[in-house]
């Protein structure tokens, strides 16, 4: 009986540390597939304005999509180098 208890007791232990593990990595890619999303829209919005007429608000669109799109995808990458340089 008390083998059954400690055996339970790790296993459930095991699998609360690794949902707190995945939890971030999870958040992390539904920021990154949310941002790429808005992103798109951006880009679908730009290209509006240039089929009504309008290539000046595209442009200034286009620029603002594509920072964005830098900023999505290269913002983790960051964190992850300093994390690395402080060990």
């Amino acid at each position: 009986m008390w083998v059954r208890t400690t055996e339970q007791k790790l296993n459930d232990d095991s699998i609360n540390g690794r949902r707190l593990v995945r939890q971030p990595y999870r958040l992390a890619s539904l920021g990154q597939i949310l941002g790429l999303v808005a992103v798109l829209g951006v880009l679908v919005l730009a290209g509006y304005a240039v089929h009504a007429g309008s290539p000046i608000l595209a442009g200034v669109l286009g620029v603002v999509d594509i920072i964005g799109l830098a900023a999505v995808f290269n913002g983790n990458n960051n964190s992850r180098e300093r994390r690395e340089r402080a060990r």
